[in-house]
């Protein structure tokens, strides 16, 4: 199953910033909390081993170095342990992946972070759950579970 969590600011933290110690951890505790409401709101249960994915779509085409958007990843997968999607935030509990960045969308820039869950017998990501990978999922099928 797969649950997309849109991000209420459009300024992600930046390895790059130069900002009193103050100020940025106040950033990064209103990224955390706005992944915690969102997940609550969306009723994401606790999971198992979920890929969490950064993506942000920025307002120009300016380049951009993908590394510098690690640390809003890292406050979305604090938000996500603070809700209870994660019972830790180490490799452990799930599968961190390096933020995507996505065409501009010429307005205003957008955030969101997509939490996956993998099929409970193929580990097959995405998938609803295991009835469902049973019916379409072709490395199931290839192993004999349906």
């Amino acid at each position: 199953m797969s649950w997309t969590l849109t991000l209420p600011t459009s300024r992600p933290l930046s390895m790059n910033d130069r900002e009193h110690w103050r100020v940025k951890a106040q950033r990064v505790a209103e990224v955390r909390e706005a992944v915690a409401y969102l997940a609550r709101a969306e009723g994401i249960p606790q999971l198992k081993h979920p890929r969490v994915t950064l993506h942000y779509s920025p307002r120009d085409s300016r380049r951009r170095d993908v590394e510098n958007l690690v640390p809003t990843s890292k406050a979305a997968v604090d938000g996500l342990v603070h809700a209870g999607v994660l019972q830790d935030d180490d490799a452990a509990h799930f599968t961190p992946t390096m933020p995507v960045l996505c065409d501009p969308n010429g307005t205003k820039g957008r955030l969101w972070i997509v939490v996956e869950e993998p099929c409970p017998l193929c580990g097959t990501e995405g998938a609803l759950d295991a009835e469902f990978c049973m019916v379409i999922c072709h490395k199931c099928k290839g192993r004999g579970w349906i």
